[in-house]
């Protein structure tokens, strides 16, 4: 029979993927204001299907790793690594060549990308601490290119490690049959002694 009588909450790694996209569409958006439209991604969250070209540019937020450490019985510290990937694309213009001018475009994405993930304002991603304990990024890696296409389309990928307090409700304990005892417990001048019940 099961003992978790409560709905078991969403983990942490969740909630901070989801948030992490909302901060980058949110910061993103506002970046367009001050007329950068290369800016104008749109933000996915743990998509798997190939991004189509009308998409771009766009961001893709999706759960790398975890791993586990400082155990203790009400919780564990999980540090999450998270894959931030950018796709852009771009045309022949004047000024650069279609690919030149898309490597310029992800280049762009990604520092703005590693700078809302790096600023002080988000060094706990907008939660009181000390649920996070830090926000890192890791590295920058740019993917090959594929196949030559009219819009030269790049894609790269920023990692950002979270390191996060995980907690585990302690649960009451109740007693199983055949672990009760009639014994108990007395204290006396010289200690403890043991009597009993009956």
């Amino acid at each position: 029979m099961s003992k978790i009588l409560g709905v078991i909450p969403p983990q942490n790694f969740e909630i901070i993927r989801d948030r992490i996209a909302m901060i980058l569409a949110d910061e993103l958006e506002n970046q367009v204001l001050f007329y950068n439209p290369e800016l104008d991604a749109n933000v996915f969250i743990e998509r798997t299907d190939p991004i189509d070209k009308t998409e771009l540019p766009a961001l893709n937020v999706s759960l790398a790793s975890g791993s586990y450490d400082n155990k203790d019985v009400s919780g564990t510290d999980g540090t999450y690594t998270f894959n931030i990937d950018a796709y852009t694309s771009a045309k022949a213009t004047a000024l650069a060549n279609a690919d030149t001018q898309s490597v310029f475009n992800l280049h762009r994405l990604l520092g703005v990308c590693r700078y809302i993930m790096e600023n002080p304002i988000y060094r706990n991603l907008g939660y009181s601490t000390p649920y996070i304990s830090r926000v890192t990024v890791g590295s920058i890696n740019i993917a090959e290119p594929g196949a030559k296409d009219g819009l030269s389309t790049f894609m790269g990928r920023l990692t950002v490690t979270v390191r996060v307090v995980e907690t585990t409700a302690l649960l009451p304990a109740v007693l199983i049959a055949g672990y009760e005892t009639a014994a108990k417990l007395y204290t006396t001048e010289q200690g403890y002694v043991i009597s009993k019940s009956n």
